[in-house]
């Protein structure tokens, strides 16, 4: 297997243009015909034709090992396990339909594995993070002015900004995605980078999600904690930084009293912090009320996993099971509930050991690329709104998965 990037100066301008656009589309995803549908799937079936017609596409072995059994696993599951000992028989169509899924995003990993040996993947995040401001400027734009033009299509139920996503919770986490980028880049216009930072904060706002709020604020902690004892500092800076926090913790209650006064002042002219606003007045309601649903959802999730917690339910049972044995037919608004439901604990439990190995193998790397940092944090993000959305079908997530295991295996 190769393991040297190859310089980007060689690749075509076609490839880069590919790149560029598949970035930027990750910031759009719509169903259509019950189809999770992204125009960033057509550049990325474009790059992998290209990597294979160049013979320029390393495939990572044990990865691959791992799908070839996840494979064995569901489809046996779902064609024959399910149906036997459980009695419920879901469409071969569909289950060949998840499966096709399934590949997709492994093929997304390999992508982003071989867009990072071709030095590429910054550029892909880069846009994706440009674009990302693009869109949040749309929404704040919209708000500040209160333009109605195109609400059906930039707007869930008239008042939560969604961009071009299909769920405000969705954009939501794509959009601190893309302040990850901004607060980690530095050669960049300081002007330009906090202004974009300003901009997606306050579009993770007017979404009116609640997860994202909760998942901006948990990394704004981690980048706190970073930088009091990661980031080598002078005793002196730490010593106050330290002092500082110990006074905010204990003036907490003013301090979210003064939000609530805030969101009291706001939520008349932004009505989607209507829904934020409930996290400082009752969190537990705002985690199951408000058309959340998950702790039933988690629960009929818990329920799922006890029916075959060893080698899962498979594809395309999951709503099935849900309702005949439960009467509830979501799903688990919970990544890793999800797949322990679908894959079984072993493997998935599997799947996310070696998940959280690759971000500590990131957070001790002696390596200082700005990429493999952006890339960590891209995870860390992702894996923290997967406590309250179903990520697993991300494509971002197996792209940037991918390129980063490249980045802390590839040779000097």
């Amino acid at each position: 297997m190769k393991t040297s990037i190859e310089s980007r100066n060689v690749q075509s301008p076609i490839v880069v243009l590919l790149v560029v656009l598949m970035g930027a589309f990750l910031n759009q995803s719509n169903i259509i015909f019950g189809v999770n549908f992204s125009f960033s799937d057509f550049f990325a079936i474009a790059l992998l034709l290209y990597l294979i017609f160049k013979n320029k596409i390393d495939i990572p072995i044990f990865p691959t090992i791992f799908f070839i059994i996840l494979s064995i696993v569901v489809l046996f599951t779902s064609f024959f396990y399910v149906p036997i000992t459980l009695h419920v028989y879901a469409q071969p169509v569909q289950i060949i339909s998840d499966y096709i899924k399934l590949i997709a995003i492994f093929f997304f990993f390999v992508l982003g594995f071989n867009l990072s040996k071709l030095g590429m993947l910054d550029i892909l995040v880069k846009y994706f993070a440009f674009f990302g401001v693009l869109i949040g400027s749309i929404g704040v734009f919209f708000y500040i002015f209160n333009i109605s033009l195109f609400a059906n299509l930039f707007f869930y139920a008239d008042i939560r900004y969604r961009g071009l996503m299909n769920d405000p919770n969705y954009f939501s986490i794509l959009q601190i995605l893309a302040l990850v980028y901004f607060s980690r880049v530095k050669n960049i216009n300081f002007i330009f980078k906090y202004v974009s930072i300003l901009i997606l904060i306050s579009a993770v706002l007017i979404s009116g999600s609640k997860t994202g709020i909760i998942v901006v604020s948990c990394y704004s902690i981690l980048r706190l904690m970073e930088y009091i004892f990661i980031t080598r500092k002078n005793l002196r800076t730490v010593f106050l930084t330290v002092i500082l926090l110990l006074i905010f913790i204990g003036m907490w209650s003013f301090v979210i009293n003064g939000i609530q006064d805030l969101l009291n002042l706001l939520v008349n002219d932004i009505p989607a912090l209507s829904r934020v606003q409930t996290l400082f007045i009752d969190f537990n309601g705002a985690i199951s009320e408000g058309g959340s649903g998950r702790e039933t959802a988690w629960n009929t999730a818990l329920e799922l996993v006890k029916l075959s917690p060893f080698i899962g339910i498979g594809l395309a049972n999951y709503i099935l099971l849900g309702i005949q044995f439960f009467g509830v037919g979501t799903l688990a608004h919970n990544t890793y509930l999800q797949l322990i439901v679908e894959w079984g604990i072993p493997l998935a439990s599997i799947f996310f050991i070696y998940v959280f190995f690759v971000i500590v193998k990131a957070v001790f790397s002696k390596k200082e690329d700005t990429i493999i940092k952006i890339l960590r944090d891209i995870l860390i993000v992702l894996l923290l709104g997967s406590v309250a959305i179903s990520l697993n079908n991300a494509r971002i997530f197996w792209l940037v998965l991918g390129g980063l295991i490249f980045y802390l295996n590839k040779r000097k």
